[in-house]
């Protein structure tokens, strides 16, 4: 798996988005990808966005909402990356990655 290893940053209330590149495969057998953290309280599927069978890529999103992200608490979390395979088998990818969620303090209200 493609992933840096620095912690990922987030504003709390605002949209999220995250691309993710699985190496190393074509794809066959995955069920679904899943992002999930305890602390935050989330468990999601990402998106396959793209797929290169000549280079075994495939490339994914993780997409959190302003809605799902206003209710994450200011601070840092840990969370998995897990490949779920059709025959009930789970490699995690990522695990224990750092999330760092910061507060809005400056927002956009009423432009005229």
């Amino acid at each position: 798996m493609c992933f840096e290893d620095r912690p990922l940053t987030l504003i709390s209330g605002d949209l999220f988005s995250l691309e993710v590149e699985l190496d190393g495969t074509d794809g066959t057998g995955i069920q679904a990808v899943w992002f999930t953290s305890k602390t935050l309280g989330v468990q999601k599927a990402l998106t396959c966005i793209r797929e290169d069978p000549t280079s075994q890529k495939i490339w994914y999103r993780l997409y959190l909402s302003s809605e799902e992200t206003e209710r994450f608490p200011s601070g840092s979390a840990l969370y998995d990356l897990t490949v779920e395979y059709g025959n009930e088998d789970f490699m995690t990818a990522q695990y224990n990655g750092s999330i760092i969620i910061q507060k809005k303090i400056n927002e956009v209200v009423g432009i005229e």
